[in-house]
Parts: structure tokens; sequence; C-alpha cells
């Protein structure tokens, strides 16, 4: 499966068809909405949170977030 362009708008509509909200993730987490919403938008990234959201939607975390991953994939694989 070829990896898909996410916008925060997409990923936000993904999650609002499937009734799930920032506040489910966060709480189940541990962390802030605001931290979960910052995510979403790509103003920050956590590999956590990424992999929860991505799992929520059933997909790959490298599918929604491919800059974040093939950057940090990258680096693990440097010797």
């Amino acid at each position: 499966m070829q990896p898909i362009k996410q916008t925060d708008s997409t990923i936000k509509d993904e999650l609002k068809a499937r009734k799930i909200t920032g506040r489910d993730i966060a709480r189940e987490l541990g962390v802030s909405e605001a931290a979960v919403s910052f995510v979403i938008r790509g103003i920050s990234s956590s590999d956590r949170i990424q992999k929860a959201i991505a799992a929520k939607l059933g997909r790959s975390p490298d599918e929604l977030y491919p800059e974040y991953y093939s950057r940090h994939n990258n680096k693990l694989t440097k010797t």
C-alpha cells in the first residue's frame, strides 16, 4: 500500500467519522488534549501519540506521518 499524504483535516475527519475525539486519545495515553491536537495538526511530533492515532484509524504510523517516520527510520538504520 502506498503512503497517503495526510493533512491534519484528513486525520481529523477520519477520527470524527469513527467518533473518536482527541480527548479520548489523550485520556487513554495520559497526556493533554493539546498534545494530541498538536500532533494531529503537525505542530509537534510524538511517536507514542502518532502510533495511538494510527491504531485508532487502523493504519500504520508511517502511512499517516510519512515525513516523520522516513526521517527517523533513516536515523535508526544508519551505522
